[in-house]
């Protein structure tokens, strides 16, 4: 599978190319909508919980003891977590930490808004491959914010050290 970024829409794509969801989102991932077929599922987020609703009944919780941590998904035993390597990437594991989903961005280095969604348990629903992805995307833009406030720090420190050095 493969999500791209079209139209302010994440598209999830199947191996032939068949449309499965869409997430739409804001810039700080508050108010995100999930769409798969004639379904409309609305996450909202309150700092590290997050409900997912499907015609305003809660359909599952999202759960995070920290910012970098797991999201355990209510009822399910699934967790989502972040691959520790230098491919990075998120992954969705059952409680025996089996792997069900792998989601990669296409490119390692800079992020083109393309992804490459390897799903390794068929039974895993579409609405859980979305929320991978949801929490993939959510993870790359809080990790992209740390490496710019890192990088301007590093910026100002070695221009404070050459300008006392000068």
């Amino acid at each position: 599978m493969i999500a791209r970024l079209e139209d302010n829409f994440y598209n999830l794509f199947s191996d032939d190319q068949t449309l499965v969801g869409q997430i739409k989102t804001d810039a700080n991932f508050i108010e995100t909508e999930i769409f798969i077929n004639d379904r409309i599922y609305n996450i909202k987020r309150d700092k590290l919980a997050s409900v997912v609703l499907e015609n305003d009944k809660v359909k599952v919780n999202l759960n995070q003891k920290s910012n970098f941590g797991a999201i355990e998904i209510s009822g399910s035993g699934h967790k989502i977590k972040g691959i520790s390597s230098y491919k990075g990437g998120t992954k969705l594991v059952d409680n025996q930490n089996k792997t069900l989903v792998k989601i990669n961005n296409e490119d390692i280095i800079f992020d083109k808004k393309n992804y490459v969604i390897d799903v390794l348990d068929k039974k895993v629903d579409e609405l859980e491959i979305l929320l991978v992805l949801y929490a993939h995307l959510q993870g790359s833009a809080l990790k992209n914010k740390l490496a710019f406030f890192v990088g301007v720090f590093i910026a100002v420190a070695v221009s404070t050290i050459l300008s006392r050095i000068m």
